[in-house]
């Protein structure tokens, strides 16, 4: 299996999507955005269970945002995960996923993924968030409507490719957003946990 994996530039982070929501939230500072500027940003097609996962791996303040927000707090140090990292740890995740209760059902394809890597008691781990295709959605389609949140996800690169840049941190959701620990060592996954559905 080969996942379809590319790495943020590191030091290149334009915010986090929490931020983007709050901005999006703020209806009375909205500044509507052209047809012109709304054509240039398209939504991605939904994944498929057929293609590879789209992941990124987040490398230095990104990566280390997301770890400290969803695996582990307090000083934390960091390595870089390689694609045969990733490929590993995509491979284990399925059958993973099919022994808990909680997510078994869940349609993995349809998820995002973001990985940065920690040390725990020196053993390497990654972080590995998950965001449903609905939360990319929702956040393109506000900033076709809002040139606030259009100019922050254009920051440093293409809008739609802010995932890759940034941690898609939220808080609340439920089921559309989830992280589990990998420890690459042992090949095994623990601390599954979802967001609250607040």
């Amino acid at each position: 299996m080969s996942v379809n994996v590319r790495t943020a530039p590191a030091g290149r982070l334009a915010g986090i999507t929490l931020a983007v929501a709050a901005i999006a939230s703020a209806s009375s500072f909205a500044q509507p955005v052209s047809d012109r500027e709304a054509a240039a940003l398209a939504t991605p097609s939904r994944p498929t269970p057929a293609e590879p996962p789209r992941g990124a791996i987040l490398p230095g303040e990104a990566g280390h945002k997301l770890i400290t927000f969803a695996c582990a707090s307090g000083a934390v140090e960091t390595w870089e995960p390689t694609s045969s990292d990733i490929d590993r740890l995509e491979h284990l995740l399925p059958p993973f996923i099919k022994r808990q209760p909680t997510a078994r059902d869940l349609p993995l394809h349809e998820y995002y993924r973001q990985y940065a890597g920690f040390l725990l008691e020196r053993r390497k781990h990654i972080c590995v968030w998950f965001f449903h295709f609905a939360h990319l959605k929702n956040t393109i389609n506000r900033a076709n409507q809002d040139r606030n949140v259009l100019a922050r996800l254009s920051a440093t690169g293409r809008p739609e490719d802010f995932w890759r840049r940034e941690p898609a941190i939220v808080l609340g959701g439920g089921a559309m957003f989830f992280k589990v620990e990998f420890e690459v060592d042992s090949g095994t996954f623990s601390r599954l946990d979802f967001n609250s559905s607040r």
